[in-house]
């Protein structure tokens, strides 16, 4: 994932289609979307760098539902997190197909692209 996220930042040509070259590769290899990736990351991700409730790579459940995991203090405390280091990796080894399938929902089942 690591050149997608310099390819959406521009970071590693300076020419345009290397970008594109790169983020289509990711798309098939990995499943990485740089669609999404440019908008969420670059464009959402980064205005609002951890900044709670506008950063939207720290969305979390609302403070008194457990999450999947705790990534910040304001998160209430559950026992699984005691072994989040051992199931996040699993689950976020997951989330390609997850964008995957909901990529295509989002551009050709609700027809809507943005």
């Amino acid at each position: 994932v690591h050149p997608a996220h310099d390819a959406s930042h521009f970071a590693i040509s300076s020419k345009p289609w290397i970008w594109s070259l790169v983020g289509a590769w990711h798309d098939f290899l990995n499943g990485v979307s740089m669609f999404v990736w440019k908008h969420q990351h670059t464009i959402g991700h980064h205005s609002y760098t951890n900044v709670d409730h506008a950063d939207p790579d720290i969305v979390t459940a609302a403070s008194n539902v457990p999450d999947f995991r705790r990534i910040k203090e304001t998160q209430m405390w559950v026992p699984r997190y005691k072994y989040q280091h051992i199931y996040v990796p699993i689950l976020y080894g997951l989330l390609s197909t997850k964008t995957r399938l909901q990529d295509f929902s989002l551009l050709y089942v609700l027809k809507k692209t943005g």
